[in-house]
């Protein structure tokens, strides 16, 4: 994720050609306010109508028609800016990037804050041996921050949004900050209707009838369940983008009685034992047979063997020799 960088565009195309790469949306929108200042202070619906779009948008037809009826309502088809990042959409817009995991980062502002802290603890004419010094101060200074949050995370009672079964295990599950993501996603799932659309597990879900205002509300998304409700997966894409479950997806979960989140919609990475090199709900289950054809599941069963393979290799330099030269040879 980078700033419309030419240079570092080709470069990544070249050293790192596997991985996805993206502009950050932020600096997008924000060179976009200052090209078009004149039209967020002359029509006051605008912002909201444009941000409609790039933030709640996940359909690539259904984006495309709305920012093409957008620009034409405002009448800036001239506007060179607009067409530019229309142009190069693929790259910055949530649409494209739905398939793809990104932790549901969108910006570079996580890195920039990074380079923020770190100028808190070394100046820029530091000597390398002061340089160090204060280096490990920031690695401690992070270190205690985690620590601290993983124990509120661990200790703090939840606040339960809508009261659902489900919310009781969400908060076992995940930290303060993710679990406060998935509460809001239960929370606006009570504005859906879910119906199941024919036999087996498949529901379609829409916004209710009187809050469906505009062709977007109105749009109908397919969730489908999977070995005995262990994997819920929904059109939406949000579970691949982010991690996490949408409301569609809840919706149905909610709907269906299903008091606990489906183990293969776990990601790692988001839950209170995140830290830990086995996580509880993988500790006997590791047989990939036909659940290996899902990313989410190879990616988990993956990142929990590879830890384990850390733990052991760590110990000494033969089992570390060992070890290395296994991963050399599965590359």
């Amino acid at each position: 994720m980078e700033d419309q960088c030419k240079a570092m565009q080709n470069a990544l195309r070249t050293t790192m050609p596997h991985t996805r790469h993206r502009w950050c949306r932020w600096h997008v929108l924000k060179v976009l306010k200052e090209k078009i200042g004149h039209v967020y202070i002359k029509h006051s619906l605008f912002k909201k109508e444009f941000h409609a779009i790039v933030n709640e948008e996940t359909d690539v037809e259904s984006f495309e028609r709305r920012w093409h009826q957008l620009i034409k309502k405002y009448k800036l088809q001239g506007n060179k800016y607009l067409r530019r990042i229309f142009k190069w959409r693929d790259m910055w817009a949530m649409p494209y990037f739905m398939g793809t995991f990104c932790a549901g980062m969108t910006s570079t502002q996580q890195s920039e804050s990074a380079n923020h802290l770190l100028k808190k603890f070394i100046s820029r004419s530091s000597p390398m041996h002061l340089f160090v010094k204060q280096y490990n101060k920031l690695l401690e200074s992070r270190s205690q921050a985690e620590d601290k949050a993983n124990y509120v995370s661990k200790q703090t009672r939840r606040r339960l949004v809508i009261g659902a079964t489900i919310e009781i295990d969400a908060a076992a599950v995940y930290t303060k900050a993710l679990y406060e993501k998935i509460s809001h996603e239960l929370f606006r799932s009570g504005s859906f209707d879910a119906r199941r659309s024919k036999p087996g597990h498949v529901y379609k879900v829409k916004l209710s009838p009187q809050l469906a205002l505009t062709d977007y509300d109105k749009k109908i998304f397919t969730i489908k369940v999977e070995d005995g409700w262990d994997l819920v997966t929904c059109d939406c894409g949000f579970f691949d983008h982010v991690g996490l479950l949408c409301c569609h997806s809840l919706k149905v979960l909610v709907q269906n009685n299903i008091g606990k989140i489906p183990l293969r919609n776990i990601v790692k990475r988001w839950t209170l034992w995140a830290r830990e090199s086995r996580p509880l709900h993988l500790a006997n289950e590791v047989e990939m047979g036909e659940l290996s054809s899902q990313i989410t599941y190879r990616r988990n069963v993956l990142y929990v063997a590879a830890m384990d393979l850390i733990k052991e290799a760590e110990s000494g330099s033969e089992s570390f020799q060992t070890a290395f030269t296994a991963i050399c040879e599965a590359k």
